[in-house]
């Protein structure tokens, strides 16, 4: 494993990062923030990181997003205002009007998009006068995430965002992985992948190699006369099925995999589609795999063939100690901020239950990070099978809206912030 850099080493190192032009960047450090908090260091070497790489050109494109964005910023308040504003304020919440007003301060102050005033209710007093601890989009995904990114000979990384390396390189190190029925790329089969047919008599699951949010998945259920049936009501032959997949890979490379059932102790918390946990490890001072976050997903719908929070699921933070749930909830931007104790389709209780295996799932998780080192952060995905733990699927830059949502919190200065703070120092030799 790769040792963390020294402090004080590679005085004024640069590390690769974007920076979007809406919402702009704080030139400065917004005055409020306690000065040493994981969410101070964090954002003033955000800050840094961008300004030794910034040229002329930059700081005149930066400029005109600073002068625009006021205006930006207005727009997007009053269309999410007209929008969501209404079951706010029938729920107890400030009028449509202050909160199109909330909305503008905060994206001035804090650069957090008006939409997310919603995702993180952050109308609510409480969660507000925490504003700016909670990580946006912006700084993370093509910010820190891209900073804290694995240089050297892309040959000797894992890609973990392709599934076909996921299951191959993990399975081949003995995690339980998914395995791989058949695999096509460019309209062809690949063929080293499976044993040439698929199995008789089992359900199917069709994706994107290198997928996202459950875009272009499907499910085939075998028929007691032989064949399959989509979720939509197709039927297929085997034959018929792989020609189907074979066109679907001319746009873009796709696998067929086994479907896989939930664990008897949470079937009832989905409609059908298996539902996974998306526990984030990160790696800490130690240069050890450390679990910071998770929330678990399920599916409310039974035509769903995934349990994706940005699809339409809903999704309920998980005690790390102990594996077991709060209440759960939808993205937010649907108009409908309920917080659900019992599952709204299978009516199952939600809140309080434990997750079965958890210590067995974090555990699977660490070990699989600690293959993929110095690799700094990672969103597992990890399914409850009858069976035990199952890793899924890995996400190198994961999303943070969906922990800072589900637990009703900003992350800035929890574990998750401070870590990612410690790293983009060390890369930056501050």
């Amino acid at each position: 494993m790769t040792p963390p850099l020294a402090r004080g080493a590679g005085k004024r190192r640069r590390v690769p990062i974007k920076v979007r032009q809406f919402p702009p960047p704080h030139l400065i450090l917004w005055p409020g923030y306690a000065v040493g908090t994981p969410i101070w260091r964090l954002r003033r070497a955000y800050r840094i990181a961008w300004r030794r790489r910034f040229g002329l050109r930059d700081y005149l494109r930066t400029a005109v997003g600073w002068l625009l964005w006021p205006l930006i910023s207005l727009v997007l308040a009053l269309q999410a205002g007209i929008k969501l504003g209404g079951p706010v304020a029938r729920g107890g919440g400030p009028g449509v009007a202050r909160q199109i007003a909330e909305q503008v301060w905060l994206a001035f102050a804090y650069r957090i998009v008006p939409r997310y005033y919603y995702i993180f209710e952050l109308h609510r007093p409480e969660l507000r006068r925490r504003a700016a601890e909670y990580l946006t989009r912006a700084e993370c995904k093509s910010g820190v995430y891209r900073a804290l990114k694995q240089r050297g000979d892309r040959s000797k990384f894992v890609r973990i965002n392709d599934k076909l390396s996921f299951s191959s390189f993990f399975g081949r190190n003995g995690l339980k992985v998914v395995p791989v029925l058949a695999a096509f790329r460019a309209g062809l089969r690949v063929g080293n992948v499976g044993d040439g047919k698929l199995p008789e008599g089992q359900d199917l699951f069709v994706k994107k190699i290198e997928g996202r949010g459950g875009i272009g998945a499907e499910v085939w259920l075998a028929q007691p006369h032989g064949g399959y049936r989509s979720s939509r009501g197709a039927e297929s032959r085997a034959e018929e099925l792989v020609a189907h997949v074979l066109e679907l890979s001319k746009a873009g490379d796709y696998l067929i995999q086994p479907r896989l059932s939930n664990h008897p102790e949470i079937a009832d918390l989905t409609p059908g589609a298996l539902s996974t946990v998306r526990l984030l490890t990160i790696l800490n001072e130690q240069g050890e795999p450390e679990a910071v976050n998770a929330a678990f997903r399920m599916a409310i719908s039974k035509a769903s063939p995934v349990d994706n929070f940005h699809a339409g699921g809903i999704a309920a933070p998980v005690d790390l100690a102990t594996g077991t749930l709060g209440a759960a909830t939808g993205l937010g931007l649907g108009g409908d901020f309920h917080w659900y104790e019992t599952h709204p389709l299978t009516g199952a209780r939600i809140r309080d239950r434990r997750l079965p295996q958890w210590e067995a799932a974090v555990a699977l998780a660490i070990a699989a990070h600690r293959l993929v080192a110095p690799r700094v952060m990672v969103g597992w995905d990890i399914g409850f099978l009858p069976d035990g733990p199952c890793l899924i699927e890995g996400n190198t830059g994961p999303d943070a809206d969906i922990h800072q949502r589900v637990e009703l919190r900003p992350i800035g200065n929890a574990r998750y912030g401070a870590l990612l703070a410690w790293h983009l120092e060390r890369r930056l030799g501050l």
